[in-house]
């Protein structure tokens, strides 16, 4: 299609404008990284020279949910998300944790992350574990924190009941868990269902701590456990259990962690998250940004000229690199910046095109590009210009010949065209011969280093300019010879390793190089250092990872010499040995006060890196707390120990073996520590039972009233429990709730036969703060005689009584005596439970102790 008059004129008076963004067209291209960190043992990462300012977006790990035969529980707590901004300064070393959701899949395991969730409390009597509390990521600047994510509190145990019709369903799900937002959604949900119900786990208050267990449930329940706290800066609290003696409920949800920043963090905003595991992205803006400049309306097959400037962010001077240059996605050249500017010569077909530049700097750490769109008019027959085979490494100041082609399209060449060759933008003359050949002698520039030839041929009347692609190529004075000399070729994990690197002529002779030596493992930049007077560099604290690392030292070559690299050097890093260390800060101590244990956990004494990873605490070989790197409060750095301190609640009476077990991270290796013995009492309590001796009649029942005391002074837990009867072994009766604030409970006893007893007592305490007890007392049942008035015989003194078994007794007697003597089965006292609606039918099985001590 042609162009109307109007544009044709206006093509002959356009200047170039630089390619920007913005609705004039120019077009600046800042791009934007972003990287995503999900591993909850930490990982290091130090921004990009030149990033000042990076956006994060954060999330702890949700609570453990729970499912059963297609139903869901609702209420797994959400996890917080936290997004900001952050000022950071090049160079720094940032520590980012993830996190993991928590009771993962169905588990009462907790959330791991910078601080770990709580466990779900165990169930009791077929009921459900609590869901584990949620990890919490983390952000850190050296030792300083600067935000925590919270991780959702675990949901509470359910119960299996049998299905009705206003809940045909059969489970009934504990207490949701709480957010780890903020507010009234940190608290766990009370469980809802059943005559104890767990209540739900309050906001953490203690800073520094993992999310608390869910509670177990008690002895002689059906109850699920407590739903494990949400991890977070404070955590949040376990939720409870449905833990009454014989009662039948569901555990209460654990309480959020709270989400933290401090006022480093810059535009804060607290959402609630999507995702189950937890995570830390940053995102920044590159620091460099690419200039395109190019006229926007001219003729077909008219060479043009496009400038291309790289430019850097906050003093940043862009490192030396590439430009490659495209129209329409076809390549049309690529060239070194020099001083951060490249030019193109190029000319394009009528229509609208797309220019495109994009810039990679030599290390490949720096990115940018541009486009600028152009319309162009219709123009003379196309000339098409090419180049032939040139070398691409030349003397510096030496002579090269520079041959080629031009050939059209609808029009014949005479012979004598100008034509030109440029280097560097420094233009030799010549013309082509009637075939279109040119040859063109050229001197290479003096100075050292990359340099572009390109071929243009001028045009004439009907003939359109063209320009040959541009050809890179490098100027050299002298080859320069890299060797590098590490102080070890072994080393365990952390061990600073250092080394020396020598740059220098390789004939001998010469100034000292300078310039910049990069080490690499062949994929990544180790570290940077620069030349000094001798032409030497020094690197030290190279941290490198286990297995075998090929180091090699890149030059990249100055105004006298080419750039050259080193032989590999192999350096072996081997993983670094541990010990763990238990501590028991009591050797006793009373059953349900906490027990504190110190951990510390040392690497080899070669490395100066802190063990990363989980510590195991185990309780006479099971599993009861994971500690967590947030954990650590080792207060010295880089000094290859780390340190923990933990209290461990809920510990019943008895000698325990306590053991610390260290999982490692990747570099280290795992270690157990020796146990450690500790010793708890439980508080001793007292049975006292009235009357100690009651006399009732066959059918009759015994009322027993019992009193239990504490043998302890000061302020002691409530005394729940509860207190049995039995009888030979078995239980008779119902047992009687304590009273937790008198400490009195009735027991009712029946069906007992004619005889006298010595019926056994028994106090079960609810939790481990309290012993058993026990008492005696003496139950007669006399046999229920018949009267006259009843239609029995009057026995004549001195004669047989029916009691004795004659002939006239009648059958009263004989109806007494089918009474059992050898006391009742569990079944005879559960029988009026479950006609009261205390247990379900789930096929919950209550199991009280046999007792056989008098």
């Amino acid at each position: 299609m042609l162009l109307s008059a109007t544009l044709m004129s206006t093509l002959t008076v356009l200047a170039p404008v630089a390619a920007h963004a913005d609705a004039d067209g120019l077009a600046a291209s800042p791009e934007i990284t972003t990287v995503r960190f999900t591993d909850p043992a930490g990982v290091d990462w130090t921004p990009p020279a030149g990033v000042r300012r990076v956006s994060v977006t954060m999330a702890g790990g949700s609570g453990g949910d729970i499912v059963r035969e297609g139903q869901s529980a609702p209420g797994s707590g959400r996890a917080g998300q936290l997004e900001f901004d952050l000022d950071v300064t090049p160079g720094e070393t940032l520590r980012l944790y993830g996190a993991t959701r928590g009771g993962a899949p169905h588990t009462q395991t907790p959330g791991i992350g910078y601080l770990n969730g709580g466990s779900g409390g165990s169930p009791a009597g077929g009921a459900l574990h609590g869901g584990g509390g949620g990890g919490a990521a983390a952000v850190l600047r050296g030792t300083n924190l600067i935000a925590v994510a919270g991780g959702g509190g675990g949901v509470g145990g359910a119960l299996k009941t049998a299905p009705t019709i206003p809940q045909p369903r059969p489970w009934r799900f504990g207490g949701a868990g709480g957010w780890g937002t903020s507010g009234a959604d940190l608290a766990g949900e009370d469980g809802t269902f059943g005559y104890h119900p767990g209540k739900g786990g309050a906001p953490g208050t203690q800073t520094g701590t993992s999310g608390t267990n869910g509670s177990n449930a008690a002895r002689f329940t059906a109850s699920g456990g407590g739903g494990g706290g949400g991890a977070g800066w404070p955590s949040g609290t376990g939720g409870q259990s449905g833990k009454k003696f014989l009662s039948a409920s569901v555990g209460g949800g654990g309480a959020g962690g709270t989400s933290y920043t401090n006022p480093d963090a810059e535009n804060v905003r607290l959402l609630t998250s999507v995702n189950s595991d937890g995570y830390v992205e940053i995102s920044y803006q590159n620091p460099v940004q690419l200039t395109l400049t190019a006229p926007t309306l001219f003729l077909a097959g008219v060479p043009q000229e496009a400038e291309v400037t790289v430019t850097g962010a906050n003093g940043l001077v862009p490192s030396p690199g590439t430009v490659m240059f495209t129209a329409d996605n076809t390549f049309v050249g690529r060239d070194s910046t020099v001083n951060g500017r490249v030019d193109f010569r190029f000319s394009l077909a009528q229509g609208r095109h797309t220019l495109k530049a994009e810039f990679t700097s030599r290390d490949r750490t720096q990115r940018a590009s541009a486009t600028l769109d152009v319309i162009v008019g219709p123009g003379p027959a196309h000339s098409l210009t090419i180049l032939d085979q040139l070398p691409l490494r030349v003397p510096a100041a030496s002579t090269v010949t520079v041959a080629g082609t031009v050939t059209t399209d609808g029009a014949a060449l005479r012979g004598g065209e100008p034509i030109t060759v440029a280097v560097n933008g420094h233009d030799t003359a010549g013309t082509v011969d009637a075939a279109g050949r040119f040859s063109i002698p050229i001197t290479a520039p003096s100075s050292i280093g990359a340099f572009t030839v390109q071929a243009t041929f001028a045009g004439t009347t009907n003939i359109a300019a063209s320009a040959s692609a541009p050809v890179r190529m490098e100027a050299y004075d002298d080859q320069a010879v890299v060797t590098l000399t590490p102080t070890a070729t072994t080393a365990v994990y952390g061990e600073p390793l250092a080394a020396a690197v020598t740059v220098r002529p390789a004939d001998g002779a010469g100034v000292p190089a300078t310039g910049i030596v990069l080490l690499t493992d062949g994929t990544q930049h180790i570290a940077t250092a620069t030349l000094d007077q001798a032409g030497t560099a020094a690197f030290s604290d190279l941290k490198l990872p286990t297995g075998v690392t090929q180091l090699t030292a890149l030059y990249g070559g100055d105004e006298v010499y080419n750039g050259a690299d080193s032989a590999p050097a192999t350096i072996t890093v081997t993983t670094a040995a541990t010990s763990t260390q238990l501590t028991a800060v009591s050797a006793s101590g009373r059953a349900g006060d906490p027990v504190e244990l110190d951990v510390a956990v040392a690497a080899d004494t070669r490395s100066r890196l802190e063990p990363a990873g989980q510590v195991e605490i185990l309780r006479d070989g099971e599993v009861v707390a994971v500690l967590s790197p947030g954990d650590d409060t080792d207060p010295t750095p880089y000094d290859g120990v780390s340190r923990f301190h933990t209290e461990l609640t809920g510990t019943a009476a008895g000698t325990h073996a306590f053991t610390a077990r260290y999982l490692p991270a990747a570099g280290f290796a795992a270690s157990a520590s020796a146990a450690q013995t500790v010793t708890l009492t439980a508080h001793a309590t007292r049975l006292e039972a009235t009357p100690a001796e009651v006399t009732i009649t066959a059918g009759d029942t015994a009322t027993l009233h019992a009193q239990v005391t504490a043998h302890a002074v000061g302020p002691l837990p409530p005394l729940d429990g509860a207190v049995s009867a039995t009888l030979g072994g078995d239980v008779i009766g119902a047992p009687g709730t304590v009273d937790p604030n008198t400490g009195t409970a009735d027991v009712h006893l029946t069906g007992l036969p004619v005889g006298t007893h010595s019926v056994l007592l028994t106090f079960h305490p609810d939790g481990v703060d309290y012993a058993d007890a026990t008492a005696r007392v003496t139950v007669t049942v006399a046999p229920n005689v018949p009267t006259p008035a009843d239609g029995g015989d009057t026995p004549a003194a001195g004669g047989d009584t029916p009691a004795a078994g004659g002939e006239g007794g009648g059958g009263g007697a004989d109806r007494h005596q089918a009474l059992a003597v050898s006391g009742q089965s569990a079944s005879a006292w559960l029988t009026p439970l479950l006609t009261a609606g205390l247990l379900t039918t789930a096929g919950v099985l209550l199991l009280v102790r046999r007792r056989t001590r008098h």
